[in-house]
């Protein structure tokens, strides 16, 4: 194999202080929690646990702003310790409460864990470039023999540096339990009595029944000075939000948002899952930690969807993929571009950036999975494909991470000769090969990534393809380069994503998305909103479309957990005992303040059918 182009550092979205301005559900987070060849295991027979973290007291490390902490979770290896997933990254935060959960499987043979803080100072992938702030390390049989399923750790340091810092571990068991909650949240007079105008967004917290601490698992959008607003509709998994339990406490603490200082905790209050059902339209008052009054928060159940989401199937071994396939035809973008220069240059249009993009945007979704790669063109003597990985990147021909993939592509580049016209049909159809080996053997749906420009010689061919290819398990995501053209929207937008191939013949689930990567020579905005939500979505469809859930209910292999029945509202819950445990604050001065009494919680009369079904196009965010 020849040795692999020097490429420079790869970025992620995720180190950039806008990451913290949009919302940051609990997820499946980590890789692999399932073993290879996942498809021959008897579903439920796995323990799951959800690990949830935060830390306070850490060091400051700038001048002009506070530690931006970011966690990993390692586990030990034959070959030391391998990043098995991190966190999202608390903005100027000493006491920081991380949203996203390291979702563990606990294993039969005994392993190490290694839980890692770094203070963010670039917008690199790789730690080694961050600032290393301490470490912490367990035996998860420690946490899982623990009474409280929790354990507090002082915080290991760097060579030669001070102690500092106390590390916070609560587990929750992942539980027989699926659906979620579609809501609305509309805030009024945020901030309290007056004229100022503050940064609000809200974090919600379940309690652990176990320890008597409340746990970090959603956080909202941030919006810039407002008294009043209106945060985009939100889905809550039940898994997370409350394990299927219902009568679980959840707190939804207000913020106000300071870019380079500590967020400000504004007020608080307390409910459960179960009165937010019965009341379909609930009003709560927000009290700040000294008990003033400091705003309202209407919560609106758009639809409570008892059925299983992305999440959910996630939780029973399905696993998503990716593939990408790269134009390397010399067709023209404009009057002045062609697909070539953006292969020649390496700036923010290029294909490298787009693949740099790509990959960091649907790494939550696939994770630590390797990739396969494909370029596409007419190379002459019949051939319309080629594959990046030739030289066996491992002995299944996958490659194992992103940076691989950029360095494989580099090396291509000096080898093609750019012709004039470009296929697609052998894309969709080499893609659904693949896609169906990996389905049978790992349980995972194929991602499949087209990075073009979209002038395809055989578009009508490549449609077909695409028809054929409704029950492979292969959801797709064309980018174009340089926006989309009128051929391209005319077939694959609109129609709620329903393909008619050449025979008449018309697909039942989207299988294709179309995104622009640039428009107008500026950068797509919204690619962060298009890439990951629209994969969820084909995804799920294509889940449900085969029956997966019904599949593994009644697999004979192995036995399965009794799934939740969905709530049904009787009588209005009973009223609602505060934990003893104070509000959980970002600002180390505000623990241990006396904490205001109950809240009264008011009973609207719903104006909202439980069973209403939302429109399926409404339904693309937050589904993982």
């Amino acid at each position: 194999m020849s040795a692999l182009a020097s490429i420079g550092p790869l970025t992620t979205r995720e180190f950039t202080h806008e990451s913290f301005l949009t919302p940051i559900p609990s997820n499946i987070n980590g890789h692999p929690i399932f073993p290879p060849h996942n498809a021959d295991i008897p579903c439920g027979s796995l323990r799951i646990i959800n690990i949830h973290v935060s830390a306070e007291g850490l060091p400051n490390t700038k001048y002009f702003s506070k530690t931006d902490p970011v966690c990993t979770f390692s586990i030990q290896t034959n070959l030391g310790y391998q990043e098995y997933g991190r966190t999202e990254v608390c903005w100027n935060m000493l006491d920081p409460l991380w949203i996203r959960p390291f979702t563990y499987r606990v294993k039969d043979t005994p392993e190490l864990l290694l839980f890692s803080i770094y203070d963010v100072i670039t917008n690199a992938i790789a730690m080694n470039q961050q600032k290393f702030l301490g470490a912490v390390e367990i035996d998860p049989i420690s946490l899982l023999n623990s009474p409280t399923h929790s354990l507090d750790i002082p915080i290991q340091p760097p060579e030669n540096a001070a102690p500092k810092g106390v590390f916070h571990i609560n587990y929750f068991e992942i539980m027989p339990c699926q659906g979620a909650l579609f809501l609305t949240f509309k805030g009024t007079n945020l901030g309290g009595p007056g004229l100022k105008k503050i940064n609000p967004f809200f974090v919600i917290q379940r309690l652990s029944p176990h320890s008597n601490k409340f746990v970090s698992v959603y956080k909202s959008e941030v919006k810039l000075k407002k008294r009043e607003t209106e945060w985009d509709n939100v889905e809550l998994g039940i898994q997370y939000l409350c394990g299927g339990d219902m009568s679980t406490i959840i707190r939804i603490n207000l913020y106000d948002y300071r870019q380079r200082d500590i967020d400000g905790l504004v007020g608080f209050f307390d409910t459960t899952v179960e009165s937010i059902l019965y009341d379909k339209i609930s009003n709560f008052q927000f009290t700040s930690p000294h008990g003033g009054k400091v705003g309202n928060l209407k919560v609106i159940l758009l639809n409570h969807w008892t059925g299983p989401r992305l999440f959910d199937y996630r939780l029973r071994g399905v696993q998503l993929g990716a593939m990408i396939a790269i134009d390397f035809s010399a067709t023209n973008v404009d009057a002045i571009i062609t697909n070539r220069v953006q292969h020649l240059d390496e700036g923010l249009f290029s294909y490298k950036a787009a693949i740099n993009d790509t990959c960091d945007l649907l790494y939550p979704l696939t994770m630590g999975e390797p990739y396969i790669a494909y370029g596409f063109a007419d190379f002459g003597n019949s051939k319309k494909l080629i594959s990046l990985s030739l030289d066996k990147i491992d002995n299944r021909g996958l490659i194992p991470n992103a940076k691989t993939l950029i360095q494989l592509y580099t090396n291509a580049k000096t080898k093609i000769t750019y012709p004039k016209k470009c296929y697609i049909a052998p894309v969709i159809n080499e893609a659904a090969i693949a896609a169906q080996h990996r389905w049978d053997t790992e349980r995972t749906i194929s991602v499949l990534v087209i990075l073009t420009n979209g002038r395809f010689a055989d578009l009508k061919e490549g449609v077909d393809e695409m028809v054929n290819a409704e029950m492979s398990p292969l959801v797709i995501i064309m980018v174009a380069m340089g926006g989309t053209r009128r051929e391209l929207d005319n077939i694959f937008k609109g129609k709620k994503g329903i393909l008619t191939d050449s025979f008449g013949r018309r697909t039942q689930r989207r299988i294709l998305t179309l995104v622009s990567y640039s428009t107008d020579r500026r950068p797509n905005e919204r690619l962060p909103n298009k890439i990951a939500p629209s994969a969820k979505k084909m995804a799920r469809e294509y889940l449900e479309m085969i029956n997966f859930y019904q599949e593994i209910e009644t697999n004979a292999n192995g036995p399965i957990s009794p799934i939740s029945r969905p709530f049904s509202p009787q009588k209005p819950p009973p009223h609602i005992e505060r934990p003893r445990t104070p509000p959980l604050s970002r600002k180390s001065s505000r623990r241990g303040r006396n904490q205001p009494g109950s809240l009264p919680m008011s009973h609207s009369q719903s104006i909202i059918s439980e069973k209403e079904v939302i429109d399926e196009n409404f339904i693309i965010f937050l589904d993982s």
